[in-house]
């Protein structure tokens, strides 16, 4: 008895304030609620699922970032090694020209 009663007056609240403001206005208003309405039902099927998705492909990606920067890391030192070695071979085969 009581939900009819609060629908009861939750009408007669609509249809006074579409008396007294006009029925664009009220149209007006149920447009507007409807599309909160729709605003979050997208926010919850469509906003949140995306943003967790990204959260973790950023999270992917800077682990992705770091393990190329440790192996950049490792690839510099073995091309710096490379490099002193080729320095020794040249040093060892101008001293052979010069004996020679």
């Amino acid at each position: 008895m009581s939900d009819e009663r609060n629908d009861r007056s939750t009408l007669d609240v609509v249809l006074r304030i579409g008396e007294r403001l006009g029925v664009p206005l009220l149209i007006l208003a149920a447009f507007l609620w409807m599309a909160r309405e729709a605003g979050f039902a997208i926010y919850s099927t469509a906003v949140v699922p995306i943003v967790e998705a990204h959260g973790k492909f950023l999270d992917s990606t800077s682990r992705n970032l770091e393990e190329i920067g440790t192996t950049q890391r490792q690839q510099a030192e073995t091309l710096q090694e490379i490099a002193v070695g080729q320095k020794e071979i040249a040093t060892i085969m101008e001293a052979q020209g010069t004996r020679n």
